[in-house]
């Protein structure tokens, strides 16, 4: 079966392919986002101008998926769940999965990397996910997962779904990123806005989308390719993603700390197998400010860990602005 681009949501209770009227783009690294946390993140990221990068949004509940902005929308599951939802059963979500097995490997073709982002906890996240991520096993994609845990308030059942859940992928996930909800209330004001708060979440996987894409899409200063990536991410494990930007003097060892230290996805480096680091700034940022980075890093990590990095040129940073993002792999938890 192929995919025909053309075909839009028209309330036809048969629709499975809802297409954002955006131009259908192939590309080479896509998201996609599983589950109703899933296309939230999806519809916050496309709200954010990211490039080069499908968006694409998938779930069983045809009403929600038809609010979300993505660039490309599959409802899964329509024999099994009518476009209703799992009712918050993770054995109706991989059932979903399953019947769509053919619709999941047709939008997964002609792709290098994927990421798949989903919130644990629920029917279609929890059980859809694995089942996405060992199609994509299959195909030979490499395959990043970036999943949220339930707060601890949500009850113990919702957590062993969870857990559950993050037993399977890591299993057929090739690096999975995990961030704990009960971080969040460590990095934000409490009487902020939710919509805010998990914006925090989302701030990681555009961060690591974005920093991922832009050294295999982007000729940088001092360049890294694909297969840099996959040397590092191919590893298995679980990954943290960790972003920092300063400004003026001493910004360098000011935005890798941050990035190395951030309390919403703190880093056991010590742990650590592989470390790569990209260093962005509006201007050329000097090799003296990129050493000093990377002797930071190797004073927290392992003397064994393999190190690669990376620099490159963003002009939306402001003038005298640096953005250290470091993504470290291999942890085995």
């Amino acid at each position: 079966m192929k995919i025909n681009p053309a075909l839009f949501y028209s309330g036809r209770r048969n629709a499975r392919y809802i297409e954002h009227p955006a131009r259908y783009k192939k590309c080479g690294i896509k998201v996609i986002g599983v589950g109703g946390a899933g296309t939230n993140a999806i519809a916050r990221l496309t709200r954010s101008g990211i490039k080069n990068i499908e968006l694409i949004a998938l779930n069983t509940d045809a009403q929600d998926l038809k609010k979300k902005n993505a660039h490309f929308k599959l409802r899964i599951g329509e024999r099994i769940t009518q476009g209703l939802g799992t009712g918050m059963n993770p054995k109706i979500g991989k059932l979903a999965a399953e019947e769509s097995y053919q619709e999941i490997s047709e939008i997964l073709n002609n792709t290098d990397l994927v990421f798949l982002t989903a919130g644990l906890g629920g029917g279609t996240g929890s059980g859809a996910m694995p089942v996405i991520a060992e199609i994509a096993k299959n195909l030979g994609i490499l395959t990043i997962g970036v999943v949220t845990l339930p707060f601890s308030f949500e009850g113990k059942k919702r957590r062993k779904v969870a857990l559950t859940s993050l037993k399977e992928l890591r299993k057929k996930i090739d690096t999975l990123v995990v961030i704990r909800n009960d971080k969040l209330l460590k990095t934000v004001p409490l009487d902020l806005p939710v919509e805010f708060a998990f914006s925090k979440c989302d701030e990681i996987l555009k961060e690591a989308v974005e920093s991922i894409s832009n050294v295999i899409l982007n000729p940088g200063i001092l360049n890294l390719d694909f297969a840099d990536i996959k040397a590092i991410l191919k590893q298995g494990g679980t990954a943290f993603f960790g972003i920092g930007k300063a400004q003026g003097k001493g910004r360098a060892q000011k935005a890798a700390r941050i990035a190395l230290f951030s309390p919403l996805s703190r880093f056991p480096l010590k742990r650590t197998e592989g470390v790569l680091f990209n260093v962005a700034s509006y201007q050329n940022s000097s090799l003296n400010e990129i050493a000093k980075i990377g002797q930071l890093i190797k004073k927290e990590v392992p003397s064994e860990a393999k190190i690669i990095f990376g620099a490159s040129l963003d002009r939306n940073l402001q003038k005298d602005e640096l953005r250290v993002t470091v993504i470290a792999a291999g942890f085995k938890i």
